[in-house]
């Protein structure tokens, strides 16, 4: 083993603790709706990501039997599942928009009904004439 390897191994486990945060602020974003901070995160996560890549690459092979890289293991894992919690609730929160979208959309395309099928003025056309009033 290098002298090296084992402050490559704590920069391993410091750069997924950074991960980690990011994930839960990200995730706390999401819940509060915060696209502006979101984004702000997006390049941080990305640069993280590829620091760490970079280091398990060279660090995988030399501490693969070792306690300490199994703990890395568990917290890329924890990373990961998190990441999934976060595509998930971005996703949820997309289809609920699509969904708005298209009621809005269908609503502004729609004939008004003035009457009904017995050629009765319809309930919708009755709301309408009285919130005129």
């Amino acid at each position: 083993m290098s002298q090296a390897s084992p402050l490559m191994l704590e920069q391993a486990l410091h750069h997924a603790q950074e991960l980690a945060a990011l994930l839960e602020r990200e995730f706390d974003c999401l819940r509060r709706s915060d696209i502006d901070n979101f984004e702000a995160l997006q390049a941080t996560k990305a640069q993280t990501l590829g620091i760490l890549e970079k280091i398990s690459d060279s660090a995988r092979h030399e501490f693969q039997d070792s306690p300490e890289w199994a703990g890395f293991l568990s917290r890329i894992h924890a990373c990961r599942d998190a990441h999934q919690r976060n595509e998930l609730l971005l996703r949820r929160q997309l289809e609920a928009v699509r969904g708005t979208l298209e009621t809005l959309v269908a609503d502004a395309n729609a004939e008004p009904a003035l009457y009904d099928h017995l050629g009765q003025r319809s309930a919708r056309a009755i709301r309408a004439l009285h919130s005129y009033a």
